[in-house]
């Protein structure tokens, strides 16, 4: 694929627009949300932990990169789905997962584990299943650029632009105040009578459930994405999907009557995509206020959090715990 950069008239490059907007994504004001210390470390001092990864979340890595790529082409086939099973190997290989410090709810998990489920997968809804979802396809010159600051589009071997392998920064006027927003949208997709959706890859390695899918019900990052979708299209998205990928130990066990793919769709009213750029510029506010004060404070107390290490240090060496256990973020704002 191709990548195409686009800079609204007035714009010269990536750094002119950084120079004159604070630029925020759906990922890092969640951070803001959850915990206002997390989102100090991880924004305001730009690292990260020098932890590795879970091998759960490399397999979730591996096999969104496998869809994404797949749902880029035009025509999917035989070839494509074998092509996008390697992008999961080769995903999967890159991390270098040391076997033997994998936690033993994780040792199923190898690269051969995510090829066979990405296998299953595309027998499901390509043989078994007929699938009413379609990846909504666009030429650049079908696209409204009104509200787009900046973009590297990524065009496939048709022409068409890919949205959900596209970076985008787009400027909403919500409640009459300007909040610039940048994000790779989920999917686009259609359905058979023509609306319009979007679709997110979600992978566990729980059991698929409708009280599993619920947590993505009420998503901002799903319904902002859903913003620049209705934007760049002039179409109001009906809703959001999740297609639900179980890839737990049971997962290739096919005498398992335990759901191994679903697609889960919640219907949204056009006021719920509003809400969610009310939300996130909300939380763009409480950033300035922290900022302002100089103090990020603890946001949980109910666990569930990847970095309480820095928290239960005492607050006179925590820097310490900066020093040792963190290092400058690797994160490319631009990159795709």
């Amino acid at each position: 694929m191709e990548a195409v950069e686009y800079f609204a008239p007035g714009y010269e490059d990536i750094e002119d627009v950084k120079s004159r907007h604070n630029i925020y994504d759906a990922t890092t004001l969640q951070k803001v949300a959850d915990c206002p210390r997390k989102y100090e470390v991880r924004a305001e001092l730009g690292l990260e932990s020098t932890r590795d990864a879970s091998p759960k979340m490399i397999a979730g890595i591996a096999i969104h990169a496998a869809l994404e790529y797949y749902y880029s082409f035009s025509v999917r086939g035989k070839a494509q789905e074998e092509m996008a099973r390697a992008v999961a190997r080769s995903e999967w290989d890159s991390f270098a997962i040391d076997r033997a410090l994998m936690d033993e709810n994780a040792v199923h998990l190898s690269a051969e584990h995510i090829d066979g489920v990405l296998r299953n997968y595309f027998h499901a809804w390509n043989v078994e299943r007929i699938d009413i979802y379609e990846p909504a396809t666009y030429f650049l010159q079908d696209l409204i650029l009104d509200d787009v600051i900046a973009a590297k589009w990524r065009v496939n071997e048709a022409g068409y632009v890919v949205l959900g392998e596209s970076k985008l920064i787009m400027k909403f006027d919500v409640d009459g105040e300007e909040f610039v927003y940048s994000g790779i949208p989920d999917l686009p997709v259609t359905k058979q009578n023509g609306s319009l959706w979007a679709m997110d890859h979600k992978s566990t390695s729980t059991y698929l459930s409708d009280w599993w899918a619920k947590s993505f019900e009420v998503s901002n990052q799903l319904r902002g994405y859903m913003a620049m979708i209705r934007s760049l299209t002039g179409t109001i998205p009906e809703g959001g999907v999740i297609n639900a990928i179980h890839v737990g130990k049971n997962a290739l066990n096919p005498n398992s009557k335990a759901a191994k793919f679903e697609r889960y769709q919640f219907d949204f009213a056009p006021d719920h995509i509003d809400e969610s750029l009310r939300n996130q510029l909300a939380w763009v506010k409480t950033i300035e206020h922290y900022r302002s004060t100089g103090y990020w404070p603890q946001g949980c107390g109910y666990g569930g959090c990847d970095m309480p290490g820095l928290c239960r240090k005492d607050p006179e060496t925590r820097i310490e715990v900066l020093a040792t256990e963190y290092q400058p973020s690797t994160r490319n704002f631009w990159n795709l």
